[in-house]
């Protein structure tokens, strides 16, 4: 091997190694209640996620509320920059027959790290981002 190639290989593995400590655990904790109609909402699915640029989003956590609507998700990611994270609901709050809702919202970046309470997470509107699934 040429000494260029042997200076090069070095270089990109001492590149790989920096990269490779200088990642950071970052962490995401929600909590809130979801309701319906002015009421609690139970057994609503609850994805902790974390949007990545270059390969798919991350699932951090899952969750289902619990008999009183209430939930709590806590998931983490070793990233190089702070983690963007969000939230989906998936229910079937106002949806149609036999289909499902997935409700999204993000999680504000200066929660990253501390505890987020979204506290009454209202399911029956409808945001922009709304997605309904259907067999």
């Amino acid at each position: 091997m040429t000494s260029f190639r042997m200076k090069a290989l070095l270089l990109f593995f001492c590149a790989g190694l920096i990269a490779l400590t200088s990642a950071k655990m970052y962490k995401a904790t929600v909590k809130g209640t979801t309701i319906c109609q002015s009421k609690r909402y139970t057994g609503v699915v609850v994805i902790l996620m974390e949007k990545d640029r270059l390969d798919p989003d991350d699932e951090l956590a899952k969750t289902t509320s619990d008999s009183r609507g209430e939930f709590f998700i806590t998931g983490q990611e070793d990233e190089f920059t702070t983690i963007s994270p969000y939230i989906i609901f998936e229910h079937t709050c106002n949806a149609k027959p036999n289909c499902k809702r997935q409700t999204t919202y993000e999680i504000p970046k200066e929660k990253v790290d501390q505890e987020y309470d979204m506290s009454y997470v209202a399911l029956d509107i409808v945001t922009a981002v709304d997605k309904e699934i259907c067999p």
